[in-house]
Parts: C-alpha cells; structure tokens; sequence
C-alpha cells in the first residue's frame, strides 16, 4: 500500500485493522457548512458570469433568459463594475 511508503511508521497490519473497522454511513449535519470562495478579479468574474448561460442551457432552458449574465459578459469591466448607478 502506498501509504507506508509514504508514511513509515505505518505498519500494514494497522492500516488493514482500520479498513475492517471501518464503517460506511451518511448523515446530515447539524451544523452549517461554510465555504469561502475567492476569485482572481475582473476576468475571472467574467469567466463564472459567462457560465451562467452554459448552465441554463444545461437545466433545459433558453439560455437567453439569462439576461443579466448576457449583458456583463458582453461589457467591459469597468462598464459593470461602475459604483455610480448613472
């Protein structure tokens, strides 16, 4: 196994012990998961706003219904990162 090549002192007969002990089962969690995500500027939110339409498509609708996506990925960054509302 590769793990006691990776992990020396592992020994097989442990990692085996584990493996027979081991038991499959889900749950739901009682407590909230959270997740951050992060994204590298103007292009890369571009990148996900274009995918919008993509997965519209993919649910078996117009991806023309995607209106707000179509429009900030056909405007430059500044056009949609504009603060003053005129």
């Amino acid at each position: 196994m590769g793990l006691c090549r990776r992990y020396p002192q592992l020994r097989q007969a442990d990692i085996e012990r584990a493996v027979e002990g081991a038991q499959d089962g889900s749950y739901y969690s009682s407590d909230p998961v959270e997740d951050s995500v992060a994204l590298g500027g103007a292009e890369a939110g571009r990148s996900l706003v274009k995918s919008a339409p993509a997965l519209i498509f993919d649910a078996g609708f117009d991806p023309c219904r995607a209106d707000l996506a179509l429009l900030i990925a056909n405007t430059t960054p500044r056009q949609h990162c504009r603060l003053d509302p005129r």
